[in-house]
């Protein structure tokens, strides 16, 4: 029975891979940042404990680093300190899992590692700034990583969901400062981007994806889930520059 490690499995996206990989024939590990009841309670941002935790789990096969966190405002409004959280839960946190966890992987020639991003990759979303800066570093780093193991046996593949239903959106902490000059803009994007999570997809089918990563016998790179997602990458790589920047400038001055 091959071992999967989910992070954030106590609900939405991680709960329902959870439940997916179980059903599929995997034995699940599953962690929370606090006590829930047949979790282990991890806290990512502790290396000595994630240091522990990987010493006492031993070898993996499937890492789901599936933590997150973003928050709500301008760039202006948002201090240095609020974003490195937005960071610590979206890239640093990954990486120190990871790296704690990869060695044993590597080890044995074989496993599979898949982060959880965000479907724009090449575009900053208004008022979502930083929480978009810290998924275009995520994908940078696994990218790189995803290279520098080609030969290791060690695959490494991104999940690209748009909006997904999950209770996260009713968490999304606002930046602390709250300007004036934003306030009508920034509601309208909040209203906008907090609906499209709560009417997303599913988060089981994010969890169909993150299976085909784990069990393909050469896993993408990356797997865009749901039609939203997929227009949004095609809208990136596809559309003039010019027509982005049209769409971008209407979402903070709708018509």
């Amino acid at each position: 029975m091959k071992v999967a490690l989910v992070t954030g499995a106590s609900s939405g996206i991680g709960a329902a891979t959870a439940r997916l990989l179980s059903s599929s024939g995997f034995r699940v590990i599953g962690t929370s940042r606090r006590v829930q009841p047949g979790l282990v309670q991890l806290d990512p941002r502790d290396e000595s404990a994630v240091a522990s935790f990987a010493q006492d789990t031993g070898t993996i096969d499937l890492l789901v680093n599936n933590i997150g966190g973003g928050i709500a405002g301008a760039v202006e409004e948002t201090s240095v300190r609020e974003a490195s959280e937005v960071f610590e839960a979206n890239l640093w946190s990954a990486m120190r899992i990871t790296q704690a966890f990869l060695p044993g992987m590597r080890a044995r020639g074989s496993g599979r590692i898949v982060v959880m991003s965000f479907a724009p990759d090449l575009i900053g979303i208004p008022f979502r700034g930083v929480y978009c800066a810290s998924k275009f570093a995520l994908e940078s780093v696994f990218d790189a990583m995803r290279h520098e193991l080609a030969d290791t046996g060690v695959q490494v593949s991104i999940v690209k969901p748009a909006g997904v239903a999950t209770p996260a959106a009713d968490h999304v902490p606002h930046a602390a400062a709250n300007l004036e000059v934003y306030r009508t803009a920034r509601a309208h994007v909040t209203r906008l981007f907090d609906g499209a999570m709560r009417n997303g997809i599913p988060p089981e089918h994010v969890a169909k994806a993150i299976l085909k990563a784990a069990t393909a016998r050469q896993a993408r790179v990356r797997y865009l889930v749901g039609a939203p997602a997929r227009a949004i990458w095609t809208a990136q790589h596809i559309a003039p520059p010019a027509l982005v920047n049209y769409i971008l400038r209407r979402l903070v001055k709708p018509v």
